[in-house]
């Protein structure tokens, strides 16, 4: 399976790193700037667990998709962050 990342151009300069992956996209200045991007690339969104951005992206995706059967395309799954 070929891996993608999408983040922001902060992810290069603060301490957060990049995950390794086949292809990276940079797309904006701060993170949440590649959501549109990253929506645009996808055909398909699991979410698990999240916090505002994963749902501003679920959003962007329904609106992508509102034509569409979202039962087959859109699956998430909600969990109690137990970090910090």
């Amino acid at each position: 399976m070929k891996t993608v990342g999408f983040s922001a151009k902060k992810a290069l300069t603060v301490s957060c790193g990049l995950y390794p992956v086949k292809k990276v996209i940079i797309y904006g200045k701060n993170f949440g700037d590649e959501s549109q991007a990253f929506v645009d690339y996808i055909d398909i969104l699991i979410r698990i667990g999240g916090g505002p951005q994963s749902r501003k992206e679920v959003a962007l995706f329904r609106a992508k998709n509102e034509e569409n059967n979202l039962t087959e395309l859109l699956f998430e799954e909600e969990i109690e962050w137990l970090g910090k």
